[in-house]
């Protein structure tokens, strides 16, 4: 929650060394944001059942989350409310920046892959971008939300909101047709 209401750099370190998690690795917040199925979709269940049903799958989410293959102790996840679940992905200092973003797109579709078993929602997932400094996790988090809310608007037929995908395709909307077709 600090992270996503963009709280001093020192509350977030603070926040980091009681988690255990060096304050200083590169990191990248990815978001998850989810579309619950509306209570008509369950017949049986009344408004109270649905909540719950909600409240405790993405309980489940998050202790299923907290327990992949690609995360590691230094790696945070948590709901920031019902609808968004936040993973802030760590790598050690000295990383590749491009094999560290390759890392965090087999994560986001794996993520999706295994996320698609739970059929109560749809989901959305994109990320930030990576930062030196946690007090940037706020930039990285707006990046991953800007993508999020890009994305749905103009392609809601993906669910993985990347740079790549989505800024190569916003930029060839701009250029003349022979020029798009190159591309």
């Amino acid at each position: 929650k600090s992270v996503c209401q963009n709280a001093p750099a020192s509350q977030i370190k603070a926040i980091l060394q009681v988690m255990k998690s060096d304050p200083l690795m590169l990191r990248s917040v990815i978001c998850v944001e989810f579309s619950f199925s509306p209570p008509n979709y369950f017949e049986n269940l009344g408004t109270i059942d649905y909540e719950v049903l909600c409240e405790n799958t993405s309980k489940e989410i998050v202790k299923y989350v907290r327990k992949h293959i690609y995360l590691n102790r230094h790696d945070i996840v948590a709901m920031s409310n019902k609808n968004e679940l936040i993973i802030i992905k760590s790598f050690p200092i000295k990383s590749n920046i491009q094999k560290a973003y390759q890392v965090i797109d087999v994560i986001c579709n794996r993520l999706l892959e295994d996320l698609s078993h739970f059929s109560i929602f749809e989901l959305h997932i994109a990320h930030g971008d990576l930062i030196k400094d946690c007090s940037d996790l706020y930039k990285s988090y707006s990046v991953a939300i800007n993508f999020l809310e890009t994305g749905k608007k103009q392609y809601p037929e993906l669910i993985y909101y990347s740079a790549k995908n989505l800024m190569l395709d916003l930029l060839c909307k701009e250029l003349s047709p022979q020029i798009k077709a190159k591309v």
